[in-house]
């Protein structure tokens, strides 16, 4: 054996156990992106808590926006569902949601897959995630709730937002306007279908006193137009026309 001269010394392999090189800005605004993937599919059954967890200052944590007070004479309103067939002026843009929930549950489920798109928008209007008359009160909690999220998400994201007011007509809740700002942008699709027309005139009156908007824009028809424009301003939000 003293012939032979046995080497037990290990190359230098690399095994990929050091630490990747922590990107602590990226890592902080999208952690669920940094986590092992079984932990991913647990943050994201929680409801965008890992995305964001802003609680405002109100008895149910519903998060608050500042207001938007961007001058938007000349918009282009377009549909959320209709955005591909938008052949104007990408930065004269405005999108709404006044269109089916199951239209836009993506934005809820995945909050970055449409950011860069409406980030590059001229504003947006926060998601009319539906408040029916006969959904529990918790349901309609939850989705002004999501409301509130997306509209607090995309504007710490650079997003330019129009607050979506909205409300059970039969029964009006103050959580209906947690967390949307005095003297803001707001806006409302105005459909009546359920002969409703006085009593949703009535409280809508009275959340413009409470908020003393800066603009308004409502989705209407016609119709709905002539006789709304005797009680207050706004700007018309038409229908998709291509």
């Amino acid at each position: 054996m003293d012939d032979f001269e046995l080497d037990f010394s290990l190359p230098d392999f690399d095994l990929g156990f050091d630490e990747p090189e922590d990107d602590g800005a990226e890592k902080e605004k999208h952690p669920i992106e940094y986590m092992p993937d079984y932990q991913q599919k647990r943050a994201r059954g929680l409801d965008n808590l890992f995305h964001m967890n802003a609680p405002g200052g109100n008895e149910w944590g519903i998060p608050e926006t500042e207001p938007m007070t961007e001058n938007l004479y000349g918009i282009e309103w377009i549909s959320f569902w209709d955005k591909s067939k938008y052949i104007g002026d990408p930065e004269n843009m405005g999108v709404h949601f006044f269109i089916e929930d199951f239209q836009f549950k993506s934005i809820w489920e995945k909050p970055d897959k449409h950011l860069d798109f409406l980030r590059n928008c001229r504003a947006v209007v926060t998601p009319d995630f539906s408040v029916y008359t006969d959904m529990p009160k918790a349901q309609q909690l939850w989705n002004h709730y999501r409301r509130q999220w997306c509209a607090k998400y995309w504007q710490d994201n650079g997003v330019n937002i129009v607050s979506c007011v909205t409300w059970d007509l039969l029964d009006p809740q103050p959580w209906s306007l947690y967390g949307i700002p005095n003297g803001t942008q707001i806006a409302r699709s105005w459909v009546n279908k359920n002969g409703m027309k006085q009593e949703r005139l009535t409280e809508f009156l009275k959340i413009i006193d409470r908020l003393e908007p800066t603009k308004i824009f409502i989705k209407c028809s016609p119709a709905d137009e002539r006789e709304l424009r005797k009680h207050f301003n706004f700007e018309v939000i038409p229908p998709v026309r291509w």
